[in-house]
């Protein structure tokens, strides 16, 4: 899952995945961090991270988030609008990479129409696969993947019109 927000106006762009242990896998640019978390009463999560136990609030509000954690606080935003797909694009819908990885799977080829939403890239990165989906209607102008390429994170992966 893919999610972004937006604190003291940067943009934090965040990959979560569930790993094969129970535990979660959090993609922050070139940061990763696995840890492990359990939901507790009133919005409280308790979370496991190098061998530390640390329990973190949560509260919503509209499209804040309010985060206290060890005595810090910190409000983070959603921004407008907030996007659903997993995957970024960028302008015009071109694709681009938003961590490093392989590409695993190329769902469509230069000249397909393509539908919002619909699959174009698997990336894989720290053994998880990485949906990529087309944020707009249009045509595939230019493949600049193929299955087993490995990209960087902001790589552009193809071009859309």
């Amino acid at each position: 899952m893919n999610v972004t927000f937006v604190h003291n106006g940067i943009t934090y762009p965040i990959a979560l995945e569930r790993g094969k242990a129970g535990d979660y896998v959090a993609m922050l640019g070139d940061r990763i961090v696995t840890f492990e978390a359990r939901r507790l009463a009133n919005g409280a999560w308790l979370l496991g991270i190098g061998g530390e136990q640390v329990t973190v609030y949560v509260a919503a509000e509209g499209s804040r988030r309010h985060v206290s954690a060890g005595g810090a606080s910190v409000v983070l935003s959603l921004p407008e609008p907030r996007r659903a797909q997993r995957g970024r694009s960028g302008a015009g819908g071109d694709l681009t990479a938003q961590m490093p990885g392989q590409v695993i799977d190329v769902a469509v080829q230069a000249g397909n129409a393509v539908g919002r939403g619909q699959t174009l890239v698997i990336l894989e990165a720290m053994k998880m696969e990485t949906t990529m989906y087309a944020e707009r209607a249009g045509r595939v102008a230019e493949l600049l993947v193929t299955t087993g390429t490995q990209v960087d994170t902001n790589d552009l992966m193809l071009r859309m019109e």
